[in-house]
């Protein structure tokens, strides 16, 4: 029969699909994707069209749409399994437990729900081709079995024990008291037991004792619906037990006969325990692929939001900058002023720890001390974590310094106090941060992977949780790995952490136990602090003034434009602005040499300020292009000087750091 499915070798891809839906759409849009990934695919769009197929073509799996006009999925699959021996998988708009029950009665090997990701469906096209594979298989040793039985009756026993003995599944005969007759030699090196001492014992020897009940109460029923032949439970949840003790998954299959007058039962079994460790490892992928796709989706949200927040906050400390300059020294105003900057500093640092968690910001190591670091998380902790939450802190007096990036550091501080809080599970708690030095001996160091013996700066953050057992704490920091419950957590913080800590050349312990919290140390190599000046700096000479230059700005942000136009306009230049580059670009083209400097922001809807700064420079080649942009990346900045950008300025620096840049540019300091 043309329908029966194919010999597989080792690669799946090479598998014949019939793909059944009434839906065209969806039928050419499944088929072209499973042609990529390297199947061979014919197309039904009726049941009496695959049955055609079918009778025509060698095909190893269909895939049905379960509600379908004219012949149903659940008619053409039993059809199928009828008349041919084709598996099947169905396809349905939503999961219905009734019709997913009627599928697995129907023997469909699958179930999968629109809409359809080609790449996430491949592991299941690829498990029912295995498990075909493996019926089919198991079906040849049952025909070999029976042809056995045959010959047999005409050859005698010697034949029978040939046959069965060369068979790759295990072969167990017993008969009405389940006491063992035959037991062939995949049997043996399955159970680890040899023939001579497993004939004559009761199967009971070979089964867990907490199932023995009830696989007496299967053979029972068995023995009275009359059938010759059946599969056992489903795959994996039968379970056998070796002469040493050990348990393992199979599949298996159990067939009756009469010799000589009396029932006798065969049962052959394959063992899944590698089948079922795979599937386990697919399961943890695509939980794993899950995660990782909502981490990226929530990241690229967090850097949109990062963005739009960072314009927000250029605006905002932009005019901080103008109004201080236009209120006296003595005026009441300025003290708000300043915290407003204030306020806006740390802003600025949140939205560059947003920007790391959503593009792996890369690391600016500074030697800095810790301890301001510490203070500015605590700050925020205090402001977002419930009152009922007590923070303490016990810093060393003397600064420590550390190479580090301080917008990581943060993070790491915030992922284990924010973890702590979660380990109260809604109590009152309290948590400890200390800061500290210590210095390591070769002894000490060694029992730290990663340190080198002296100085480091120990950070502990501490919690009167519910604490760690070992096992716990043995996985803690696997990415993925949470004991939270489904949807409050990614198991990501701690997996972050570590990285962190290994990027700074640190080294990360914990100590835990059931009940009595947590306590978290993170050792980082101390370096000597920055030598101190003899004089203080001198004060920020005010902006040099220009001298009627005009400057060309761009930026999608109406508040920026509206604050550079106002900065720039004060401080002597000619300012054109724009919110569109499209407008921009045509009035240079209109007056090419009217302009001696451009600006442009660089994410902006339409062309991005690479692109503006690409077609400013066929415009006119000589003209000086700056790039503003809350997010400077190595990346950015090798395109922009690949692009002719003569300087970066990062958002939300723009008063302070564009007047100077432009002053540079143009030549206009001490004019």
């Amino acid at each position: 029969m043309r329908g029966c499915p194919q010999t597989f070798g080792a690669n799946m891809a090479n598998a014949q699909l019939l793909i059944v839906d009434d839906d065209r759409l969806i039928l050419h849009t499944l088929s072209t994707g499973l042609r990529g990934a390297g199947y061979r695919t014919v197309e039904a769009d009726s049941g009496e069209a695959a049955i055609k197929l079918a009778q025509e073509l060698p095909i190893d799996l269909a895939i049905i749409d379960v509600r379908m006009s004219g012949m149903s999925g659940l008619e053409l699959a039993e059809h199928l399994r009828v008349h041919t021996a084709i598996p099947c998988i169905f396809l349905s708009a939503y999961a219905d437990t009734a019709i997913v029950e009627h599928a697995v009665a129907e023997g469909a090997l699958g179930y999968l729900v629109k809409p359809l990701d080609v790449p996430n469906i491949i592991p299941s096209i690829e498990a029912a081709l295995v498990r075909a594979k493996e019926l089919s298989e198991l079906k040849k040793t049952q025909a070999q079995l029976d042809v056995a039985v045959k010959r047999a009756r005409s050859d005698g026993a010697a034949c029978l024990t040939s046959i069965v003995d060369s068979a790759m599944d295990a072969i167990i005969t017993v008969d009405e008291t389940y006491c063992i007759l035959i037991f062939n030699r995949a049997a043996e090196a399955m159970f680890r037991c040899k023939a001579a001492d497993a004939i004559g014992q009761h199967l009971d020897r070979f089964i867990p004792e907490r199932f023995r009940a009830g696989h007496h109460a299967h053979m029972r029923e068995f023995g009275a619906t009359g059938a010759t032949t059946r599969a056992m439970g489903q795959p994996g949840t039968v379970i056998g037990l070796r002469a040493d003790g050990g348990e393992f998954p199979v599949e298996a299959t159990i067939a009756r006969a009469k010799v000589n007058g009396t029932t006798q039962f065969t049962v052959m079994m394959r063992d899944i325990s590698e089948r079922k460790r795979a599937e386990e490892t697919k399961s943890q992928l695509e939980a794993q692929l899950r995660e990782s796709q909502k981490m990226e989706a929530i990241g690229t949200l967090a850097g949109g939001i990062a963005h739009d927040f960072n314009n927000i906050l250029g605006a905002i400390m932009g005019n901080v900058a103008l109004a201080r300059k236009g209120v006296g020294a003595d005026d009441r105003a300025l003290v708000s002023l300043e915290e407003i900057n204030k306020a806006g500093e740390r802003a600025k640092r949140l939205v560059q720890q947003i920007l790391a968690f959503s593009r792996r910001q890369p690391q600016e190591m500074v030697d800095q001390p810790l301890r301001p670091l510490v203070e500015e998380v605590v700050k925020l902790l205090r402001a977002i974590l419930p009152a009922g939450v007590e923070i303490a802190t016990a810093c060393a007096a003397h600064p420590l310094y550390v190479r580090a990036d301080a917008t990581q550091i943060e993070q790491v501080l915030l992922n284990l106090c924010t973890n702590a809080w979660h380990a109260m599970e809604g109590r009152a708690g309290r948590i400890e941060i200390r800061l500290d030095e210590v210095v390591l001996d070769a002894a000490a160091a060694g029992s730290l992977p990663g340190l080198q013996p002296g100085r480091h700066a120990r950070l502990g953050i501490s919690d009167n949780g519910k604490g760690m057992d070992a096992a716990t704490q043995a996985r803690i920091f696997e990415p993925f790995f949470t004991t939270k419950a489904l949807g409050h957590g990614t198991g990501l913080g701690l997996a972050v952490v570590h990285g962190i800590v290994k990027a700074h050349l640190g080294a990360i312990t914990i100590h835990s136990a059931l009940g009595e919290g947590a306590t978290f140390q993170l050792y980082f190599p101390a370096v000597a602090a920055p030598h101190a000046k003899a004089l203080p700096e001198p004060a920020a000479p005010d902006p040099a003034r220009g001298s009627g230059q005009h400057v060309l700005y761009v930026d999608d942000d109406e508040a920026m434009v509206f604050l550079v136009i106002r900065m720039l306009e004060g401080l002597g230049y000619r300012v054109s602005g724009y919110g569109r580059a499209e407008a921009a670009l045509a009035a240079v083209r209109a007056h090419p040499g009217d302009f001696d400097l451009a600006v442009t922001d660089f994410n902006m809807p339409g062309l991005s300020g690479l692109e503006v700064a690409q077609e400013l420079a066929r415009i006119r080649a000589d003209l000086p292009v700056v790039i503003t942009s809350g997010y400077i990346t190595e990346e950015l900045s090798a395109a922009a000087r690949a692009a002719g950008v003569r300087h970066l300025v990062y958002k939300p620096n723009t008063v302070d750091e564009l007047s100077g840049t432009i002053q540079r540019l143009l030549g206009t300091a001490g004019t």
